[in-house]
């Protein structure tokens, strides 16, 4: 509470004041302030650092004086094309791991030890939270660290020794197989999850990113504590890291800090394999999984251009004004959809977008002709003047929220690394966002297709 106010004034204010009362039943037009992109400005008073260890590690550093959390984010590069089709999900069974014991630590020393210096550490993302998946990617993986600035080189190291020197003790690694299983068997279930694998199949057939991230219940099953040991060995080398830091420590401080731990691993001469480019669509394919549930999921899209084309930021513009108004319209006004959205992916050279749903299965063809019919006013129409605002301040609204906590900013400066992008890369976003047109967005949204897109679905079939 401000100093200038007393708690007195507080409670006498509210017992005089009065409101407006509205019976919105009888309706009741209620003016909203008008919102204008452009008044945003980006005022960053930290430094950085960016530099490639001698034994091969992307290191990126942080330093803001104000803040006094330390945290860390570590970047595996290419998850899923690094993982053979026959122990797909390895990389998630590692991560799964780590927390279990070290080569000096059993899993209650490690939960001990980080407790005594206030840490937090984020391996995976939880799979009993609905919707907690929006870091598990098949392009990278992430490891999360956090604790206070006093504990700083101490908590640097125990997170190294956690990420870098995993025991896979046999017992605890049976422990974690069942953990998996009893997930993987609880996502076969969902039709969500199994038609967005589906539509992953379908759209990189034959290809790396065609492989269930978490694997099925086959791999996971055939992986043994010798294949973790040896994956943990190459995919987690130095060569295919990218660790961000984020801190109030001077930078100096921080990089002798890292270069001690870090830059002292040996390097593999591990190569990372890059992910493929899906095939073009000419035209339309289907796919779809009969399951025993009342409502149907549905994946609709294709492939876009990567995230250092021209047109990435029109193209995440489009794909949130899109998911507004299917929103509005098969949500709101219809009543069609339990869920409904667009969303988008880059990777470097390629990306890919989707509109997903899910409705009663009586309302499969309304649901589809839905979403193509608002991708189609989208690209003939284009954007109304305030619909591009909302965008443009939603896109760069919810990524300054999502920057908010000292990890997010260490995990956004590794993925912003790893798609080829600066340190600087919110100023450079800030003004490509400013900088986008009604007439970019509907040209942008011409590459969300709808004579030739790949359609996945699972439910019950009408």
């Amino acid at each position: 509470m401000p100093e200038s106010i007393s708690a007195e004034e507080v409670i006498a204010h509210f017992d005089t004041v009065s409101f407006p009362e509205y019976d919105l039943i009888t309706g009741h037009q209620i003016e909203y302030p008008q919102t204008e992109f452009g008044g945003f400005k980006l005022d960053d008073p930290a430094t950085y650092h960016h530099e490639v260890l001698p034994n091969g590690l992307t290191l990126i550093v942080k330093s803001l004086p104000d803040n006094r959390v330390f945290a860390v984010n570590v970047l595996g590069k290419n998850r899923s094309a690094n993982e053979a089709p026959q122990k797909a999900g390895i990389t998630d069974f590692v991560n799964r791991c780590l927390e279990k014991g070290t080569t000096t630590r059993n899993a209650r020393q490690l939960a001990d030890d980080l407790a005594l210096i206030g840490a937090n550490v984020t391996l995976y993302d939880n799979p009993w939270i609905p919707y907690d998946d929006r870091y598990t990617t098949r392009r990278y993986s992430f490891m999360k660290f956090e604790t206070i600035d006093d504990y700083a080189r101490e908590g640097l190291e125990l997170f190294s020794e956690i990420a870098f020197e995993p025991s896979f003790d046999s017992v605890e690694v049976e422990k974690v197989r069942r953990s998996m299983m009893a997930v993987l068997g609880r996502k076969t279930g969902s039709p969500r999850n199994v038609a967005r694998n589906l539509f992953f199949e379908s759209l990189f057939a034959g290809k790396a990113f065609s492989q269930p991230i978490m694997g099925s219940p086959r791999t996971i099953g055939s992986i043994t504590p010798a294949d973790l040991k040896q994956h943990h060995a190459g995919f987690y080398s130095p060569e295919n890291v990218i660790v961000a830091i984020t801190s109030g420590k001077p930078i100096d401080t921080v990089l002798s800090w890292a270069r001690d731990i870090l830059g002292t691993r040996p390097s593999t001469g591990y190569t990372s394999a890059t992910p493929e480019t899906p095939a073009p669509l000419t035209t339309s394919l289907t796919a779809h999984t009969e399951l025993e549930k009342e409502q149907i999921a549905i994946y609709l899209g294709g492939s876009l251009p990567g995230a250092n084309s021209e047109e990435s930021v029109a193209l995440a513009i489009a794909s949130s004004i899109l998911s507004e108004r299917l929103y509005l319209t098969l949500r709101e006004r219809e009543g069609l959809a339990y869920s409904v959205g667009s969303s988008i992916t880059f990777y470097r050279n390629f990306g890919w977008h989707y509109c997903s749903m899910a409705t009663a299965s009586e309302n499969y063809q309304k649901a589809i002709d839905g979403i193509i019919f608002q991708i189609e006013k989208l690209q003939l129409d284009g954007p109304t003047p305030s619909e591009l605002q909302r965008a443009k301040n939603r896109i760069w609204g919810r990524l300054m929220s999502a920057k908010l906590s000292a990890i997010n900013q260490a995990y956004y400066l590794s993925v912003d690394n790893y798609l080829g992008r600066s340190t600087n890369h919110d100023q450079q976003l800030l003004a490509d966002l400013a900088g986008v047109s009604v007439e970019d967005i509907r040209r942008a949204s011409r590459y969300f297709r709808t004579s030739d897109y790949i359609l996945a679905t699972a439910g019950k079939m009408p």
